[in-house]
């Protein structure tokens, strides 16, 4: 019945220079929209398809015997390829020092494996400190295009290291001139190259952004921190420092040379931070005006091994 009555609709010539104009604009936007579609989405399709690291490094301790790195490849409908690597030595050695599982070196992939691990066996040498190791793993050949992560760096760490008994992540527990009792996390690093040297990080609650370091003795009983050590960095502040007094009253600032001193119990499952220490700030660069202080500890400090 509407059909009917939309055709019985009195046509004026107003009404048909309106309808006229209506057709136009309609047809206009029919042409820019028929243009909008000559525009279409990329497509990927398997021309695209390449191969690739899903890391571009990894690390691995040197006990944990065989292990896996993957390697992807993206490709819509799935295609079938084979993929080949090499390894190139760095300080760790090919068969001295880790092994590969596949002696040909070759990764096999299709719709149903589009990752694939390569193993590696990492040769374990307990009892012998070798400091850290490395080598790296390529792709080089492929059907496909070799992506952008086409080189995966391996570390493995020493597990030898004189200082092991040390390392490791602590719980603090100080009394901040500011905050009052105070509890946090520290973590103690080893040096990448020197056996008697760590790094403190997170040292200063509140007060930094960057490791600091301290030398161990040969008992493995005492940490020296020189002070002066840059602990954060700010864009409000050209300089702040690792500062502190010589405890246990905090009568005299350390000076220029001089170190906090970390005592370390026998059992190697904490340490005490016999020194008042924190973060100084300063107005200038050379270190001569000083603003006060980010925190600061009291001395007697002490760090528990987790």
């Amino acid at each position: 019945m509407q059909i009917l009555i939309l055709f019985k609709m009195k046509v004026t010539t107003k009404t048909w220079l309106n309808m006229k104009r209506i057709f136009y604009f309609i047809s206009i936007l029919a042409v820019l929209f028929t243009a909008c579609d000559k525009n279409e989405l990329p497509k990927f399709d398997d021309a695209d398809a390449f191969v690739k690291f899903d890391v571009t490094s990894a690390s691995f301790d040197e006990d944990e015997g065989i292990v896996t790195i993957p390697v992807s490849l993206a490709s819509l409908n799935g295609i079938s390829d084979t993929v080949s690597y090499t390894v190139t030595d760095g300080k760790a050695v090919l068969d001295s020092n880790y092994k590969l599982v596949d002696p040909n070196a070759t990764l096999s992939f299709d719709a149903e494996h589009r990752v694939r691990n390569i193993e590696i066996e990492i040769v374990d040498k307990p009892g012998l400190y070798t400091g850290d190791l490395d080598f790296s793993i390529t792709l080089t050949q492929s059907s496909v295009t070799i992506g952008a992560q086409n080189t995966c760096k391996v570390t493995i760490n020493d597990l030898d290291h004189p200082l092991t008994p040390i390392l490791g992540a602590y719980t603090a527990n100080g009394d901040s001139y500011f905050g009052g009792a105070s509890q946090w996390d520290i973590v103690v690093k080893k040096d990448a190259s020197d056996v008697h040297k760590v790094w403190f990080e997170n040292l200063v609650l509140n007060g930094t952004s960057e490791d600091v370091f301290g030398i161990v003795n040969d008992e493995m009983s005492e940490i020296q921190i020189p002070v002066k050590q840059v602990i954060a960095t700010s864009s409000s502040y050209p300089l702040i420092r690792l500062e502190g007094y010589y405890g246990p009253d905090g009568a005299t600032k350390i000076p220029q040379g001089g170190h906090i001193t970390v005592t370390i119990a026998a059992d190697k499952q904490s340490m005490t931070i016999q020194d008042e220490f924190g973060s100084e700030v300063y107005s200038d660069a050379a270190g001569t005006s000083s603003l006060g202080w980010y925190n600061i500890f009291k001395a007697g400090t002490v760090l528990t091994k987790k």
